[in-house]
């Protein structure tokens, strides 16, 4: 029942946004790959570089994602995980930015 084990693609996004800590890192690692396997490409993103110009072009906007929480949440049939945070995260006291959260597909509707 998880998305990443089905042929739909991804888009881009974090994983685990619905835990407290969530992954610094993770690798990802191909065992073995069948030439008649359509898809298992991979796209990163550097979320940070993103957030740093969405703060130089949109500073309104990077506010936005930084003040207002997000709910993201997995939920199957024995288990329900949620956990709130904003999309971006900075430093209290140098502002320097210290994580991001995007994972649309885990996203609700935020409880404010």
């Amino acid at each position: 029942d998880n998305i990443a084990y089905t042929t739909y693609g991804l888009e881009a996004h974090q994983d685990l946004c619905y835990y407290e800590g969530t992954p610094g890192i993770q690798l990802l690692h191909c065992l073995k790959f069948d030439d008649c396997v359509d898809g298992g490409e991979n796209n990163f993103v550097d979320g940070f570089a993103v957030a740093k110009r969405l703060q130089q072009e949109q500073p309104e906007h990077f506010r936005t994602l930084c003040d207002l929480p997000a709910t993201f949440h997995y939920v199957t049939d024995r288990h329900h995980m949620e956990f709130h945070r904003p999309h971006i995260t900075l430093d209290a006291y140098t502002n320097d930015l210290l994580s991001i959260a995007w994972s649309p597909m885990f996203e609700v509707c935020a409880r404010l």
